[in-house]
């Protein structure tokens, strides 16, 4: 039996992987910074746009997973994605909860690269 998937459920995957591509590259990146500098200028900033960009999309990731979701349940297409009723339901759930951490710690461990590039 063949079971293909929507075309929401491929936009979820999508967002996951994004989302999960970030924060390996926050975290490989992180510790690539801590044990692998060699304290040339090149590479320490190198690492800064790794871990920028990784912050950057796993902050990505967990947004449009988030619109997906909503935009799944909601039925009308892509602009279910921005029903404001359905999405303030869904802050109230699970769904919700793991956003909103996927997003903070997306944003503080922006914040972190930012003030260690202003040294």
């Amino acid at each position: 039996m063949n079971i293909v998937p929507t075309s929401w459920e491929l936009a979820s995957l999508f967002c996951k992987l994004f989302f999960y591509f970030g924060a390996a590259s926050m975290i490989g990146g992180s510790v690539c910074l801590w044990l692998y500098n060699d304290g040339s200028r090149r590479v320490v900033q190198a690492n800064i746009r790794y871990l920028t960009f990784g912050a950057f999309i796993g902050f990505q990731g967990a947004l449009l997973n988030f619109l997906v979701q909503v935009g799944m349940v909601s039925g009308s297409g892509v602009m279910g994605m921005f029903d404001w009723n359905m999405a303030s339901i869904f802050l109230d759930t699970q769904l919700g909860d793991t956003t909103f951490l996927g997003w903070l710690a997306s944003l503080l461990f922006l914040l972190l690269v930012c003030s260690i590039c202003k040294r």
